[in-house]
């Protein structure tokens, strides 16, 4: 009895303590939008939201414009909107999730005085803001409907096609994100720095999620059908009175009195009557229009199963007070527990002799029955307790942890490319090799090395050395002070990260005295050699690539690099589309910097005029590579050179009776190299290259 009662006063004492937990935590919390208040006064001056959540039904650390303050923004945090600034005076700009220079393009529509119209919520698809009198009132379509701003209502997806809220600009860059279109089978959306690009299928194919590429109609699962229609808005549409009396103040919607179709918008008491999109009806419990079968109060149960429910009900309440009519509590289930005060119970056969009077003996079965049903019923209800605290702390630790780290989440200024270089390469041999040559604008390269260090590229030339322990890398990840913080750069994600993540690879270390290559990343074709731990930089020419597989410069067809053509600008036109340069069925998309292989459908092959895939007959495309045994340096025995090598430096000579071999001399070391098969060697430029470009 004892050990009975403690257990359920240890529940409620912890979950008193998960509540407490969970009041402190949420005073770190954006407030939840006011309540709908039919006394409150709307001026105007602010957007009414009523119980509407801002980030529901999108995308998680996705940004928000705030209505009425262009510099104003929300941080959609787990469901949770925080408000946010641009610094200076930039403005928030919605589409492209950074804060820029002021544009009225940029800012969320403003009410008008006296007009009905309608505007809607960037970045959403579902929410939209209603006006009239100048009022901003925040509406939300359910059920996967979505705004329509041709109709300045809710619609099917299949007339709208919105994936902006699906698209979020803090994704992790490990792997690319295919959205499927609403309203097309051929059309799909890749997002790019939170932005959704529109791309469509060649004529004749459609986009399938299964390999998120165009592929056979037959092989597609789509099923999009869309009609023509004729729906004026609101906007162009004479204005119909409510006829209704509406409150004085504050915001309202009603069912209409005969339509099911129609509704009545009540605002600071001016009424007027709003048309659902054809196939849709007004839902007076969501206050929205949405499909007829998602509406609850159309179909009513059965009164059958009402009865059946009322005689159940009545029959556990005669159950109860037959047998534990002694029993007082104010909780169903903790009968035998929770009386008044601590008594001894009394057994069941005791009670029952006791209640003969008016309880047979097959009746005193029947509170066996129900006193083990009781039983379970409350340890039931513990168990549930226990869980509901779990569930409360663990809400109130979601509450306290995150929040801190969303405060270091913003939308990104404008950036300064205005940096001077300061500090040259010590440890490479550069051999007058300009690293950033051929390199996309903004391209980040490895520092050989140092992994915490970072070299940027624009305009083909070195803009700036950079370390991960500089600026607002290293606030992000290691705050203000951690001495025991590492930052390593990551020259595949083009980032910083933690010198302890599994994923990281820096570029590796020339050994003492091994002759070994490794390419130097995002290049394509420059890479570095090493003999007797001396790091020396090479570079491919006309074309050429560099080949980790044969530790040398070979035809491109036989590396397929496209890294250094992909661009870093964080700008919408930042996704590319690139040929393969081994096979015709293959391509890569640019996205954030990263090169993503793709594969068309067997049969199809890319084709760079549409960006898509296509028929092979369309398309001129010849890439054949043939099979070849070329043995890699580092696996193969060193040749000495038949040469006597300076003392010191570094030397490439050509070789004496072969003219796809060269000498390489590293401080009075000698060894002799081979060209790829099809490649002679070029004295003038110290590197081997197709015969048809060599000067004789």
């Amino acid at each position: 009895m004892l050990r009975n009662r403690m257990k359920v006063v240890i529940s409620l004492g912890f979950l008193l303590f998960c509540q407490y937990a969970l009041i402190e935590a949420q005073q770190f919390v954006a407030p939840d939008p006011e309540d709908d208040d039919t006394e409150t006064i709307l001026d105007g001056s602010s957007l009414y939201t009523g119980n509407i959540s801002l980030c529901k039904n999108v995308a998680n650390r996705i940004f928000l414009p705030h209505v009425g303050d262009c510099k104003k923004y929300y941080l959609c945090w787990d469901g949770e909107a925080i408000e946010k600034q641009c610094n200076n005076n930039y403005e928030f700009n919605a589409r492209n999730q950074s804060c820029g220079y002021p544009n009225k393009a940029n800012c969320m529509p403003k009410c008008e005085s006296f007009n009905l119209t309608s505007f809607g919520y960037d970045r959403t698809c579902t929410k939209y803001v209603l006006c009239y009198y100048g009022i901003p009132v925040l509406r939300e379509c359910q059920d996967g409907l979505q705004y329509n701003a041709d109709t300045d209502r809710c619609d099917f997806p299949q007339y709208v096609d919105c994936v902006d809220n699906e698209c979020m600009r803090l994704s992790e860059s490990t792997e690319l994100l295919f959205l499927p279109s609403k309203a097309s089978c051929s059309k799909y959306f890749l997002c790019a720095k939170g932005v959704a690009m529109n791309y469509t299928c060649a004529e004749g194919l459609y986009f399938s999620t299964d390999c998120n590429c165009c592929d056979y109609p037959n092989k597609s699962q789509c099923q999009v059908t869309s009609l023509k229609r004729n729906i004026e808005p609101f906007a162009r549409m004479p204005l119909r009175s409510a006829d209704i009396v509406c409150p004085r103040h504050g915001a309202h919607f009603y069912a209409h009195k005969s339509r099911r179709d129609a509704y009545y918008y009540c605002i600071e008491g001016h009424g007027v009557t709003l048309d659902c999109t054809p196939g849709l009806w007004y839902d007076a419990d969501v206050q929205e229009c949405r499909e007829p079968e998602n509406i609850l109060n159309i179909s009513k149960p059965s009164h059958r199963r009402i009865h059946a429910t009322l005689a159940l009900r009545q029959s556990r309440e005669r159950t109860w007070c037959r047998c534990d009519r002694s029993r007082r509590s104010s909780v169903p289930g903790l009968g035998m527990w929770a009386g008044s005060a601590p008594q001894r119970r009394p057994h069941i056969a005791d009670r029952v002799h006791r209640r003969n009077s008016h309880c047979c003996m097959s009746e005193a079965q029947l509170c066996r029955l129900s006193k083990v049903l009781n039983t379970f019923l409350c340890m039931k209800f513990i168990f549930g307790l226990a869980i509901f605290g779990l569930l409360q702390c663990a809400r109130a630790r979601f509450y306290l942890k995150p929040m801190q780290q969303s405060e270091e989440i913003v939308a990104p200024d404008p950036e300064d490319n205005d940096i001077d270089p300061n500090g040259p390469l010590h440890s490479l041999v550069m051999n007058d090799i300009n690293l950033c040559a051929n390199m996309a604008d903004n391209s980040l390269l490895p520092y050989i090395g140092n992994c915490s260090h970072y070299i940027s590229c624009k305009g083909g030339k070195i803009a700036s050395y950079s370390s991960c322990y500089e600026g607002d890398a290293f606030k992000e990840l290691c705050g203000e002070n951690d001495p025991n913080c590492k930052l390593a750069f990551d020259y595949k994600y083009q980032a910083c990260t933690y010198a302890d993540d599994e994923d990281l690879k820096c570029l590796p270390e020339c050994e003492d005295y091994k002759l070994t290559s490794f390419c130097y990343d995002r290049t394509c074709s420059k890479y570095v050699l090493c003999y007797y731990g001396i790091p020396v930089l090479r570079e491919c020419y006309d074309g050429l690539q560099y080949n980790a597989q044969t530790d040398r410069c070979d035809f491109p067809e036989y590396v397929d690099c496209v890294e250094n053509d992909c661009p870093q600008e964080k700008s919408l036109s930042n996704i590319l589309y690139l040929p393969s340069k081994a096979q015709c069925s293959k391509y890569f998309i640019c996205s954030n910097g990263m090169p993503w292989p793709q594969e068309c459908a067997n049969g199809l092959v890319f084709n760079p005029k549409c960006n898509c895939c296509d028929y092979a007959s369309k398309v001129e495309c010849t890439e054949t590579v043939q099979q070849r045994n070329i043995q890699p340096y580092s696996r193969s025995p060193p040749r000495r050179a038949d040469i006597i090598c300076p003392d010191t430096g570094v030397h490439f000579y050509p070789h004496n009776s072969r003219q796809d071999s060269y000498y390489y001399c590293v401080e009075g070391q000698g060894i002799t190299l081979d060209c790829t098969p099809g490649l002679l060697y070029d004295s003038k430029i110290h590197e081997c290259r197709d015969p048809k470009y060599i000067q004789i």
